[in-house]
């Protein structure tokens, strides 16, 4: 990967048509312009980082296949729609938490991901006098001006979205799974396969959502948290963005 880097800068549209290694910039550039610039330049991607000169930062781009490119936002970008949506789900869940490549850290996200434990609502009892609780995300999710804004489908474990223009999953679960659940869905796909390499090497097998004992089907661990099933698998925490 070929990276560039350029000190940051009030742009002047003018230098975006010379060739990159000829252009340097002298001043600031606003972050909320970061992402039009990365429009004019659909082969690159940019992050900021900090300068030894404590007065200016470094504006990083990097070459990236200009086709994928066309089908990713950046990250800054990303944040921006998960907080946004995050807003509209909260109410209908215990708890919510952002994973898969934005909780990474990516510098390019090809889509937001979702773990949450859903609120659940009761309503009338049925003639046998057995309540019924409905699960409010995937309530809100089959709603019709919602499946018609959001092109939303799915069932009771995910549901699929479009915000934005930006594909979006919501995986539940339950507040016993929540733990393994985000580590999983936090990714990227080679460590979730370690970490399934690992249940299986402990003798467990996942189903319905949870892990069973091959030798005892009554042996069902709890993971509340990320960092509990961690230690279950009897591995140190690692952070999100420096799983590999």
């Amino acid at each position: 990967m070929k990276i560039l880097r350029l000190e940051s800068v009030s742009v002047d549209l003018n230098v975006l048509y010379r060739p990159l290694s000829l252009v340097k910039f002298h001043r600031f550039i606003h972050l909320n312009m970061l992402d039009s610039l990365s429009n004019f330049l659909p082969g690159y991607v940019q992050s900021v980082v900090k300068s030894p000169n404590p007065k200016k930062k470094l504006l990083v781009m990097e070459m990236v296949d200009p086709i994928a490119a066309e089908h990713t936002i950046s990250l800054r970008v990303a944040k921006r729609k998960a907080t946004e949506l995050k807003m509209v789900l909260e109410p209908l869940t215990e708890k919510l938490f952002v994973a898969g490549s934005v909780r990474r850290g990516e510098t390019r996200i090809k889509d937001i991901d979702f773990v949450c434990i859903p609120k659940f609502k009761e309503v009338a009892n049925d003639l046998f006098g057995k309540p019924e609780y409905i699960n409010r995300v995937v309530e809100w999710a089959n709603r019709p001006n919602i499946k018609e804004q959001y092109r939303t489908s799915g069932g009771q474990r995910q549901q699929k979205l479009t915000y934005d223009h930006v594909p979006v999953e919501i995986y539940m679960t339950t507040p016993e799974q929540f733990g393994r659940m985000l580590a999983i869905r936090t990714g990227p796909e080679s460590y979730t396969k370690k970490m399934a390499a690992r249940w299986v090497q402990l003798g467990y097998h996942g189903i319905d959502g949870e892990l069973i004992s091959e030798t005892d089907p009554s042996d069902k661990p709890e993971f509340p948290t990320e960092e509990e099933f961690f230690s279950w698998l009897c591995w140190t925490w690692v952070k999100p963005e420096a799983r590999q």
